[in-house]
């Protein structure tokens, strides 16, 4: 019996120190939530959601006269290009996903033993098991890297430039200062 009373009270013990804990850990979630909604309020009405975001320059303008005036005007600009984009990507997301989900669910119902059906529900469980951080930067490697260095390229044509040098597979030394940068021309190599 004691043995039963020593489990149970560190078994309450610990419950109470896990409830301490996670108070002390949202402690500091709900003072950033609070600030926000104390200092932001004002900034919700209908112009919030249906404008585009400010230009730098509309957004320091306001930010300044808040500033100088030492009052709370309401910033220019809002989150409709967000809420656009959200809808877009969804949309598009939408009709790739869903067709290739139903027709890869009705073939899967209808041929259960083919080995397609096998590899298809192997790779689907394999899917559904990776964490979305992971495909995120996956893609990320996939599709926007190459895409931003093509760009830049494209920006950039000129040879001189550090990016170019590395398409060129020319070997490329940052300069120390600005008097060397004469010295660091590509070099044809035969």
């Amino acid at each position: 019996m004691a043995s039963l009373k020593v489990r149970q009270g560190w078994d309450r013990t610990v419950y109470l120190v896990n409830i301490v804990l996670a108070c002390i850990t949202v402690i500091p979630l709900f003072l950033i939530i609070g600030k926000i909604v104390l200092e932001g309020y004002q900034q919700i009405n209908w112009d919030f959601f249906t404008k585009t975001a400010p230009t730098a320059v509309e957004a320091m303008m306001a930010k300044r006269a808040n500033t100088i005036e030492g009052s709370r005007t309401i910033l220019p600009g809002g989150i409709a290009n967000g809420i656009v984009g959200t809808l877009i990507m969804t949309l598009v997301a939408s009709i790739i996903a869903i067709p290739i989900g139903l027709l890869g669910g009705i073939y899967l119902s209808e041929n259960r033993s083919t080995r397609l059906a096998n590899v298809v529900r192997f790779v689907t469980d394999l899917l559904q098991g990776t964490p979305s951080i992971v495909i995120g930067i996956i893609a990320y490697a996939w599709v926007v890297v190459p895409s931003v260095s093509l760009t830049h390229l494209r920006a950039h044509p000129c040879p001189d430039h550090p990016v170019s040098r590395l398409r060129l597979g020319q070997k490329y030394r940052m300069p120390t200062s600005a008097s060397h940068i004469q010295d660091q021309r590509p070099t044809r190599q035969p």
